[in-house]
């Protein structure tokens, strides 16, 4: 079996979604760099990398935090 380091690989994604990250709270990303505006795509995009990388989503009131910004794309009909 081949062992494969991803620590860099993963550093270079922390950058990037730091760079699109529009303030210090929980999942506050923007979709495109240099955006001041967040979106579905922005915020989802970064939640799948944070799991998919292992990241920390924080304690129990950040990953409340995560949902509420997710779920606050939804419309009335249920649509995101």
């Amino acid at each position: 079996m081949l062992n494969f380091d991803t620590s860099e690989l993963r550093n270079v994604i922390r950058d990037e979604l730091e760079s699109r990250r529009l303030s210090a709270g929980p999942g506050d990303y923007a979709y495109e760099k240099g955006s001041h505006e967040g979106r579905l795509y922005g915020t989802t995009g970064a939640a799948n990398l944070y799991a998919e990388l292992g990241f920390d989503f924080g304690d129990f009131e950040a990953r409340r935090t995560w949902c509420e910004r997710i779920n606050r794309f939804q419309t009335a009909d249920g649509i995101f």
